[in-house]
């Protein structure tokens, strides 16, 4: 048909995964109204790659809360091995979101959202107990 239009970028990309795509391409494919029925999930790749650096930094602060709840409670041996625990299974956990960002039929910034606010979460309660505990002592 005369009026289809396709978008000159995704023909660029169009065998290219999304993961692979530059930053500045991929915030363009994923509000590109020109693109066929069956095109690439730009939009959850686009979630994955802003809040990335988010997850990262909240488990590092997360394993960090840990590591120094148990080296307060139980020495050093187990600090350190509950902290590599922790940050294995918040690592598991965050893969887990990134399939579900990538496959689950819900908005992408919506299932985005749901890793950063347990590690919030986990790590305000982390932070609550530790901080108790401090004035306890006083």
């Amino acid at each position: 048909p005369a009026d289809l239009v396709l978008s000159g970028m995704w023909l660029g990309y169009r065998d290219l995964h999304p993961k692979y795509v530059p930053l500045p391409d991929l915030v363009s494919l994923s509000w590109d109204n020109a693109l066929p029925n069956n095109h690439p999930p730009y939009r959850q790749w686009l979630v994955l790659r802003l809040v990335q650096p988010i997850n990262t930094a909240l488990i590092l602060f997360c394993v960090a809360s840990v590591f120094a709840l148990m080296l307060d409670r139980r020495g050093l041996i187990v600090a350190a091995v509950s902290s590599l625990t922790a940050g294995y299974l918040l690592y598991l956990l965050g893969r887990i979101s990134s399939v579900l960002v990538e496959s689950a039929g819900i908005n992408p910034a919506l299932s985005g959202a749901v890793l950063p606010a347990l590690l919030t979460i986990l790590l305000m309660l982390i932070s609550g107990t530790l901080t108790t505990k401090d004035h306890a002592e006083v």
